[in-house]
């Protein structure tokens, strides 16, 4: 279901998403950091929002005026964002990012169908439903959105 969320921006739910239900149930679900966001940022800033499940940050980000890049590392979850972004028509202002974060290159493993509190499968850990995904480094992905 497509939910009014802030000023022309709508958010994507459907049952279960417990970071992006309870926005539909409270408003801004986190008021005091949503507040920051819409308050604080500007035309023109960068907004980062990190392995952010199915994002309630970004859209508020880009209805500021803010270019945002959003990084999600779990398949699963990704599309729900790029639903968001074209319900919105906020192609403009996002860049999303299929990739987990890390010190260096690489691959990681991560579990995939525990919605907000997915995370990295540490060895030795047993994991019924995981994915590998790419690892890339933070600075080289603000230093190429900056550039490009």
């Amino acid at each position: 279901m497509l939910v009014p969320f802030v000023d022309e921006v709508g958010l994507l739910v459907r049952p279960g998403m417990v970071g992006a239900t309870g926005n539909v149930y409270c408003g801004l679900h986190e008021a005091e950091e949503m507040a920051l966001v819409l308050h604080a940022l500007r035309p023109g800033d960068l907004f980062v929002g990190l392995g952010a499940n199915v994002d309630s940050y970004t859209p508020l980000a880009a209805a500021a005026g803010a270019r945002c890049l959003y990084i999600e590392p779990i398949p699963r979850t990704f599309p729900w964002l790029s639903k968001n972004i074209a319900l919105n028509g906020l192609a403009g202002r996002l860049t999303p990012l299929n990739v987990a974060l890390g010190r260096e290159q690489g691959v990681a493993r991560f579990t995939s169908g525990l919605d907000t509190v997915n995370h990295v499968v540490a060895p030795g850990e047993a994991a019924a439903d995981t994915v590998e995904v790419p690892v890339r480094t933070l600075d080289s992905i603000v230093a190429a959105s900056l550039l490009g």
